[in-house]
C-alpha cells in the first residue's frame, strides 16, 4: 500500500501540472495566483507600448489595437489563443496611480472581469463576450 501511495503522488503532481500548463507570454509578463500574466506600468503611454508589443508577439496587425483614452480601462481585447476553444484577453486597468496591463487565457465563453466605475461616474461590467 505504501508503494502505490509513493507511485501516486508523483504522477498526482506530474498531472496537475501538465493541466495548468500556462501559455505562452511576452518575458516582460509576471504570472500572478489568479491565473493572470500582469506588468504594471507607470504611465499609460507604457501601458500601451507593452499592448503593441503584446500583438507583435502573437503576430497582430497593432492597426487594430483599439485606445479609449477617456477610460479607466482603455485598452480591451481579445484574440484566439492556440487551445482549442479558448482565447487570449488583453487589458490595461488604471489602478492607483498606474496602469496593470493583464494578460489571460480564459474559456471561449462569456466571462466577467470586475465592474468598475469609469470616469464619467458610471459603473460598467468588464467583460468577454462570445461571439
Amino acid at each position: 500500500m505504501k508503494n502505490t501511495i509513493k507511485i501516486l503522488i508523483p504522477l498526482l503532481i506530474i498531472s496537475t501540472n501538465l493541466m495548468s500548463q500556462k501559455f505562452d507570454v511576452p518575458d516582460v509578463f509576471e504570472y500572478t495566483k489568479i491565473d493572470d500574466y500582469l506588468r504594471v506600468s507607470k504611465s499609460k503611454k507604457d501601458a500601451i507600448a507593452v499592448c503593441m508589443n503584446v500583438y507583435n508577439f502573437y503576430n497582430l496587425n497593432t492597426l487594430d489595437l483599439q485606445v479609449d483614452n477617456e477610460s479607466v480601462v482603455p485598452v480591451f481585447t481579445s484574440f484566439d489563443s492556440k487551445k482549442k476553444n479558448h482565447v487570449i484577453v488583453l487589458f490595461v486597468m488604471t489602478y492607483n496611480n498606474m496602469y496593470d496591463v493583464v494578460l489571460r487565457e480564459i474559456k471561449d465563453k462569456d466571462f466577467y472581469f470586475f465592474t468598475y466605475k469609469d470616469y464619467d461616474g458610471y459603473s460598467y461590467d468588464l467583460m468577454y463576450r462570445k461571439l
